[in-house]
């Protein structure tokens, strides 16, 4: 199983997204931008320092990159972001009911 969060070009690509220096892209058309996804960038965040190794927790990975944490959501949730640094997306839950959670964080 591929497990992007280890994987130094994505973590690459995420911060950028949260850095506002990637476009959200539609998953089923080639370099279109997804209009659904929400981005609030976070100006505090850099690879200059690198990142560290991924921690697994029971709903999330948890990313370090330099002196702060990028949050990977894999248990998803309807939630509120925080004010800045996260990603929004909509889906469906099993009854056809739309919603929209947080993604990617930059956690406290």
């Amino acid at each position: 199983m591929y497990d992007a969060t280890r994987d130094p070009v994505a973590v690459a690509q995420i911060v950028a997204l949260l850095t506002g220096k990637a476009r959200p892209q539609a998953k089923s058309e080639s370099n279109a931008p997804d209009s659904s996804i929400t981005v609030r960038s976070a100006d505090m965040l850099s690879l200059a320092q690198g990142f560290g190794i991924a921690r697994d927790e029971s709903v999330c990975t948890d990313i370090p990159v330099g002196d702060r944490t990028v949050r990977v959501h894999r248990l998803l949730q309807v939630s509120e972001p925080a004010a800045t640094g996260h990603v929004t997306a909509p889906w469906r839950l099993a009854d056809g009911t739309g919603v929209t959670g947080v993604f990617l964080e930059l956690a406290a």
